[in-house]
């Protein structure tokens, strides 16, 4: 009978190197949507000068972000495994995501 060996390896997740953080929000009222950007701030400001010219209050606040996984004590390298795409610095959404 073969005998099994179990070996368990520590994880970490990291943000990508190759990509920022991108915020972006909607409005829940209406078809508003701000420009995405990496300044969160710059974002909100769009979402109150919205609320002021059409009185709507609520948004929906989105902070997308690429990570990697690698195993600890291991160093995150640029080499992207098949499927991603580096695409004007970030990486591409999988395509079933809007």
């Amino acid at each position: 009978m073969p005998c099994a060996v179990l070996r368990y390896v520590t994880h970490r997740i990291t943000q990508h190197p190759d990509t920022d953080v991108t915020f972006e929000a909607e409005c829940l009222h209406c078809a508003w949507t701000a420009n995405p950007s990496e300044d969160g701030a710059a974002v909100d400001v769009e979402c109150m000068g919205h609320t002021g010219r059409s009185g709507h209050r609520g948004f929906r606040r989105m902070c997308t972000s690429f990570v990697m996984v690698t195993r600890d004590g291991t160093e995150a390298g640029p080499a992207l495994s098949s499927g991603e795409d580096l695409a004007r610095g970030q990486l591409r959404r999988p395509s079933g995501r809007t």
